[in-house]
């Protein structure tokens, strides 16, 4: 398997700094293990530690990638998204309290529980649930023959990876405004809706589609509306959104939360 990866491993952000936070993590771990320090139970590191690939055990980078990849999708990629839905609300206070409202009259409806379940926020908080899909911006290995792509040819076991960020502001499908967070846009029409999670590309597609895309979006459903329904958001300081490659994150967005009066 072919990998490509920043050669500076000290950089404060993008693919850079998740691979030197990897690098050091699993140097500290075969450290810990020419020890005789074991992890009380195993945890993913330990099982990329003991993995074989071919009959072999994985290399230092191998093992390195593989964290890397792990930090990424199993837990950044919803750190940021809960981060970022929280961060377009409260910059957009009109919407913020547009959400809210459905959500205490959900509540005084006995619609939906306190906290709210998964299913619940599918089935009675539409306009929320259009909030985060809004909010909302994979690796695949070509095979061995190589393959291909928009005219440029890719050696086989190279990883390549999407850009979802670009495909999710595609500016004929979201037109007129493909960079303008409106959640209105996902009620406009059921056509539309479903044009526009057709052409969803936040979990990837075919047979290699997220596996945790139900627990993501679960935790997503069910943390924000207890967040909006429980506390009045003090915007501190809305700091910056970065994309560097395929990473996502936010630097000093800072809120206070007030809990709410009855």
């Amino acid at each position: 398997m072919n990998y490509v990866v920043p050669d500076n491993k000290e950089t404060k952000e993008g693919w850079g700094f998740l691979f030197g936070l990897a690098i050091k993590e699993v140097a500290k771990r075969e450290e810990q293990l020419k020890h005789g320090i074991l992890p009380e139970s195993k945890d993913f590191m330990q099982h990329a530690m003991e993995a074989t690939l071919e009959g072999r055990p994985l290399t230092p980078y191998e093992k390195q990638a593989q964290v890397t990849l792990l930090i990424l999708a199993g837990a950044e990629t919803t750190a940021v998204t809960l981060a970022c839905l929280l961060r377009f609300l409260v910059l957009h206070p009109q919407i913020l309290e547009k959400a809210r409202q459905e959500i205490d009259n959900a509540l005084e409806n006995a619609l939906i529980s306190a906290p709210v379940k998964f299913q619940e926020a599918l089935n009675h908080l539409p306009y929320f649930v259009a909030c985060a899909k809004e909010a909302l911006l994979f690796s695949r290995e070509i095979p061995p023959a190589g393959k291909p792509i928009d005219g440029h040819f890719i050696p086989g076991g190279t990883d390549v990876v999407t850009q979802a960020h670009i495909v999710q502001r595609d500016p004929i499908l979201y037109a007129p405004d493909p960079e303008v967070y409106r959640p209105e846009r996902w009620l406009e029409s059921d056509e539309k809706t479903k044009e526009f999670e057709a052409a969803s590309f936040v979990f990837g597609t075919g047979p290699r589609f997220c596996l945790g895309k139900d627990i993501a979006l679960m935790e997503l459903y069910k943390l924000v509306p207890e967040v909006i329904r429980n506390f009045d958001i003090e915007l501190i300081n809305e700091g910056t959104y970065h994309i560097s490659g395929q990473v996502t994150h936010l630097d000093d967005f800072i809120v206070k939360l007030h809990p709410r009066v009855s």
